[in-house]
């Protein structure tokens, strides 16, 4: 039967199957398919799909039903663009939608960071840097805790907001480490060990998502020095160990059945490289976990031909900070949106460099505050797809504001850096947003005030919401901007 022959409630069902950019396409083919895909019981169904996938923190006091399809919509443009308020061609000031209070009985530590979990329901609270634990936004419940202290971690958040996957590592007695990977249940605080591995490399930059775990590891064997990626389906207990030239700014970020891999190649120029690796190529060599050397020097490491090699812009200077992101797209299933912050130090004028180091020498730690310092930072963007074929495409990069540190981007581009101790400042990473430029004079643009914390650690803004998270005494508050 012709497509154009079906009646109205068969297209209703054929497009509640599709994503978000389906149904926009579907608009522009005539007036009546228009009509059709601006349904607003369809669009109810698609916001409920994002609070499903987590991209969109659910709100219990908000009925769908009352908002028309261009309210609808809005909430779309709230999760790709950020808040409206926050967007410098809005008229009024930053305006809070809702505010969510999670109260404790105890003081929080001076140093404690929260991470707002996707849909909102769920916080990472971490009290000093090894006390983690994850409480319920609603009642302030406890729903798990580590059994010993943590030394890092990271975590994937399972469709449907109600089961995620921890890794966490921990150290042992003669400064052994141990990864040890979790399935929890949020709803009733069950947990399963589903991975206990010793090692004794030093490992950073942990990934997970769906059943593989990775981790960057820098060695020296023999003199000869290389990064070394180790990645782990926890669940057949098998791993892929690969080989990458020496570099102090390899990343590795998992994506569903992929690995996203950017590193700088040192010689003969500072020359980066961004890699995509399928994770069920038949070049991938899996080995049984239990065969695994606790040092992994002795193993001998994988080189198999990536599914993407992209060349990335060189830098003339050294890369000082860099941050490999990872979002899902929210306008289409089985894609993925990758972004690449990165940030060199330049000096303007030549034999600086004494003085910067004597000024440290003295405690004057912030010389990125001196005249002759300068930082060329930019942000790029790449957008992969998996259905159903593989397709990379590269955005448009646009010059970026410098952050201190790493930066922890939400998906509209904003972040949270703290140039000095105790100063907070909520910033725009894009110099260039819906046409206007930050001038050079002023290369960043603040969208909310500085705050002054009685602390050193930073807690992000929401990835998809772009919530602000404030940590009191008792109380941990969160902000939804309009």
């Amino acid at each position: 039967m012709p497509f154009h022959d079906l009646d109205e409630h068969a297209v209703a069902e054929i497009l509640a199957c599709c994503d978000i950019r389906d149904v926009l396409s579907f608009t522009r083919v005539n007036r009546q398919c228009r009509i059709l895909a601006l349904s607003k019981q369809l669009w109810i169904h698609l916001i409920r799909d994002l609070e499903y996938r987590g991209l969109r923190d659910s709100d219990p006091k908000e009925h769908l039903h009352t908002l028309t399809t261009s309210q609808l919509q809005d909430l779309v443009k709230h999760t790709v663009l950020g808040p409206r308020t926050w967007s410098p061609t809005c008229p009024t000031p930053p305006k809070i939608k809702r505010d969510v209070v999670v109260r404790f009985d105890k003081p929080l530590a001076r140093r404690t960071s929260v991470v707002l979990l996707p849909g909102g329901k769920y916080i990472f609270l971490c009290e000093r840097w090894d006390d983690l634990k994850i409480v319920q936004v609603a009642t302030g419940r406890r729903v798990w805790i580590p059994p010993s202290r943590v030394a890092s971690w990271s975590w994937d958040m399972m469709d449907g907001g109600d089961r995620i996957v921890v890794d966490f590592q921990t150290y042992g007695s003669s400064y052994e480490k141990a990864i040890h990977i979790v399935e929890i249940d949020l709803e009733t605080g069950d947990c399963r060990e589903a991975l206990c591995l010793p090692i004794l490399d030093d490992v950073e930059h942990p990934s997970l998502h769906g059943d593989f775990f990775s981790i960057c590891i820098r060695t020296e064997f023999a003199f000869e020095a290389s990064d070394l990626l180790l990645i782990i389906n926890w669940r057949t207990k098998t791993y892929a160990l690969l080989e990458f030239p020496p570099s102090f700014t390899m990343r590795a970020v998992l994506l569903p059945d992929h690995v996203v891999v950017t590193y700088t190649e040192t010689q003969p120029t500072n020359r980066r490289r961004l890699l995509i690796y399928s994770l069920t190529s038949p070049s991938l060599l899996w080995r049984p976990i239990h065969a695994m050397p606790r040092l992994l020097d002795i193993t001998s490491p994988q080189h198999p031909t990536p599914l993407i090699t992209h060349a990335l812009p060189e830098s003339p200077n050294q890369v000082q900070i860099l941050s490999l992101r990872v979002y899902k797209d929210p306008l289409q299933h089985n894609a993925s949106v990758i972004t690449i912050y990165n940030s060199a130090r330049e000096e303007l004028l030549p034999n600086m460099g004494f003085f910067s180091r004597l000024f440290s020498a003295f405690g004057w730690h912030n010389t990125d505050a001196l005249p002759y310092v300068r930082y060329r930072s930019a942000l790029q963007s790449f957008h992969f797809s998996v259905n159903p074929e593989c397709r990379f495409r590269v955005l448009a990069p646009v010059r970026a504001a410098h952050f201190s540190t790493p930066p922890a981007l939400t998906l509209a581009g904003y972040g949270v850096d703290m140039p000095l101790y105790g100063s907070l400042v909520f910033m725009d990473a894009r110099c260039e947003r819906e046409g206007v430029c930050v001038v050079d004079s002023e290369p960043t643009r603040e969208v909310l005030q500085r705050r002054t914390v009685d602390s050193g650690h930073v807690s992000p803004l929401g990835v998809y919401s772009s919530a602000v998270v404030d940590v009191g005494e008792f109380e941990v508050r969160v902000s939804y901007f309009v």
